[in-house]
């Protein structure tokens, strides 16, 4: 790897290194997020992988999101719920930073939810900063999504990205922090 730094930013070339074909980092924002990630859900065959490391429930964002994403969201959770109860053998993994109490109290409710079904699991994580991560949603080992939370208003911005190692990358990070969770009981 050579990095180009003359012009003050950081550009790399990666020797050796074919781009991927078909490879794709489409940018998607609010409800084109979340009726993206809905589509994904359909085309899924065995797992699904997501991260909620936020400082607050989804709910507390209903009252500055427009009607248009809270439905795009609604949607998108309650299909990965039906998701879960197909026939064949089908994971859905969760992993919930719990860095306060409300977040707590929002995932022991998710959690006895999740325990009617038993192909959807969460589990969290402590989680110290006072920021939101950057959330994530796997599909098989096809399709990533990273999810940005950006200024006061807590606006969602995100990337959908199916290149393969990308994708094997965030499956890694995912696992990791799936085993440094914990079940609620």
């Amino acid at each position: 790897m050579r990095a180009d730094r003359s012009r003050g930013v950081d550009s790399a070339s990666f020797s050796g290194h074919a781009a991927y074909a078909g490879a794709t980092l489409m940018p998607v924002s609010d409800s084109e997020f979340y009726t993206a990630m809905l589509a994904e859900v359909h085309r899924a065959r065995y797992r699904i992988m997501t991260s909620y490391i936020r400082l607050r429930p989804a709910a507390y964002f209903l009252s500055f999101t427009d009607a248009k994403t809270s439905r795009a969201a609604a949607a998108y959770f309650n299909a990965i719920v039906a998701w879960s109860e197909a026939p064949g053998r089908r994971s859905v993994r969760r992993v919930i930073a719990t860095p306060n109490e409300e977040m707590m109290a929002w995932a022991q409710q998710l959690a006895k939810a999740a325990a009617e079904h038993p192909n959807y699991r969460i589990r969290v994580i402590d989680w110290p900063l006072a920021a939101d991560a950057v959330n994530f949603a796997i599909f098989d080992d096809t399709v990533a999504f990273l999810a940005f939370t950006t200024g006061t208003t807590q606006q969602l911005s995100g990337f959908r990205i199916d290149e393969p190692t990308f994708v094997r990358g965030a499956i890694g990070h995912f696992e990791q922090l799936w085993l440094a969770g914990r079940e609620l009981e």
